[in-house]
């Protein structure tokens, strides 16, 4: 009737707070009275208003009503004070709790762009679009100096900057942290350029101009699992992409002798595996012409890799 346990009621007789009305010294039970279950109930009120036990037993001795309104006038006045302790309390794990979700797990995000309209564009996108902290750089000088400071979960960096471009600024990050993830964000997407992002220790490459879901989706991907690629198998695909353009250019007639230049054909021997027979006058001039499909700088429009070649070529050379 009461709700209050046979250990709580023993306790109760031992500190001689409340004694029950008979024990029945077969099986101990213990049996109260009316004016005692009463008591009970009055001690119950009590607790709930604050009381200990000690303070309870005072009170119940008490027979002068003055005295005992004093007592609840003073515990109201320690209440209060209690009261107000605990709002200042809860305040303050309020306030730390909107710190923590507004800075705890949030995944840092570095963006590396010296456009600065497209580091707002990429920003706006992705705080649209996830719970992330997005710090921006200028140039890859700065990308550096920002991934130190803030060690991002994630590096979106573009290629053509001032003071330091972003393949550079990406191999000198992987030397700083060697797990560090970074994906190209850019509209330099010829062949030369992307494999060697990859080989410098990008995880992906986004082609500029890019829809904004495959941006979030790469972002996302990036950021739940870590992408291992295989250099080596970039280093093949450019070597085989380099003789197919080769080959492809064989069928070309060029006779402008202006394109001959010692330099270029050393550039040439560099980035090929062709016999020495090659090198006769005429397929020299095919030779300038493939160069001018090996470097990135002197391909055209045209001649850049689609999102979807990107896509295929990140997962033949994706490990696991």
């Amino acid at each position: 009737m009461v709700k209050i346990s046979a250990d709580t009621l023993r306790y109760y007789d031992e500190i001689q707070l409340l004694n029950p009305d008979y024990i029945n010294p077969s099986n101990n039970y213990r049996f109260y009275n009316e004016e005692q279950v009463k008591e009970l109930l009055n001690i119950m009120e009590l607790k709930n208003c604050g009381f200990n036990l000690e303070e309870i037993k005072k009170i119940l001795k008490l027979k002068d009503e003055t005295k005992i309104q004093k007592l609840f006038a003073k515990k109201k006045i320690d209440l209060l004070t209690q009261s107000n302790k605990i709002n200042n309390s809860i305040k303050i794990i309020e306030h730390k709790l909107k710190l923590m979700e507004e800075n705890y797990m949030k995944e840092k995000i570095l963006v590396v762009d010296d456009a600065g309209f497209m580091r707002m564009m990429v920003t706006d996108l992705l705080l649209k679009n996830g719970n992330y902290e997005v710090i921006e750089a200028a140039d890859g000088v700065e990308g550096i100096e920002k991934f130190n400071e803030h060690k991002p979960d994630l590096v979106l960096m573009d290629i053509t900057m001032p003071n330091m471009d972003g393949i550079y600024a990406t191999m000198k990050i992987k030397e700083i942290d060697s797990s560090a993830k970074i994906v190209m964000l850019s509209a330099m997407c010829q062949p030369g350029y992307v494999v060697d992002c990859f080989i410098k220790g990008a995880v992906d490459f986004i082609a500029k101009p890019f829809q904004a879901d495959t941006l979030t989706a790469t972002v996302a991907k990036h950021l739940a699992e870590d992408v291992k690629l295989d250099i080596e198998e970039a280093k093949l695909w450019q070597a085989e992409y380099r003789h197919e353009v080769v080959e492809q250019v064989k069928n070309f007639k060029i006779t402008n002798e202006g394109l001959f230049t010692e330099k270029l054909m050393m550039a040439v021997a560099e980035h090929t595996d062709l016999p020495a027979t090659y090198y006769d006058e005429m397929l020299e001039a095919l030779l300038v012409s493939a160069k001018s499909y090996l470097s990135p700088a002197t391909r055209t429009h045209d001649d850049k890799m689609t999102q979807d070649e990107i896509n295929a070529l990140v997962t033949r050379v994706t490990k696991g």
